[in-house]
């Protein structure tokens, strides 16, 4: 058993994804992730950034499907905490970087798919920068103010890039905390 949040995703709720047990205000919900996932349509070629890592859940779902999986995350306990637990699972599919969720990791780019786990209300140009030719980002676009604790009304979008432009398509509607 990875970790005992396991409970809370079936019944998805947040799972802890702090150093103290407690759930993190930013902290994606199961469903909203699993959503995610299915837009994003990975396939086991596909190197995958994953933005806003936390302690590694996501990053070691999406381990599952790609190839290999960059997860970053601003709070380096966090960064150092996952890489203690996903240690003796992933070795060689993930790589956890302590990095600004707004800069992406171009040391990996370029990425076919990029997920962003957390409202944003503008995608970064650095992240998009990071993906390749027809890859895609998959974030939650909050049309409104984004408050650090708050849960507000967003879109899932998809972002396929073509001839180095990337066009975003609205696919539901969500309620989800800031990245």
């Amino acid at each position: 058993k990875p970790w005992s949040a396991k409970a809370s995703i079936w019944r998805n709720m947040p799972c802890s994804v702090s150093l103290n047990h407690q759930p993190e205000p930013n902290w994606i919900l199961p469903l909203i992730f699993a959503r995610m996932l299915v837009h994003a349509n990975i396939h086991p070629r596909h190197g995958v950034l994953d933005v806003g890592a936390g302690l590694g859940y996501s990053s070691a779902v999406i381990a599952q499907m790609a190839d290999k999986v960059i997860g970053i995350e601003e709070n380096a306990e966090l960064v150092v905490a996952a890489r203690k637990r996903l240690s003796t699972i992933h070795r060689k599919t993930i790589d956890l970087i302590t990095a600004p969720f707004v800069a992406g990791c171009s040391a990996h780019k370029p990425y076919d798919r990029i997920m962003i786990e957390g409202a944003m209300t503008t995608i970064p140009v650095a992240i998009e920068k990071q993906l390749a030719e027809n890859g895609r980002i998959i974030a939650i676009l909050s049309s409104g103010a984004v408050f650090a604790t708050q849960k507000g009304l967003a879109n899932i979008i998809v972002g396929t890039k073509h001839e180095n432009c990337v066009t975003y398509v609205e696919k539901e509607r969500v309620s989800a905390y800031p990245l």
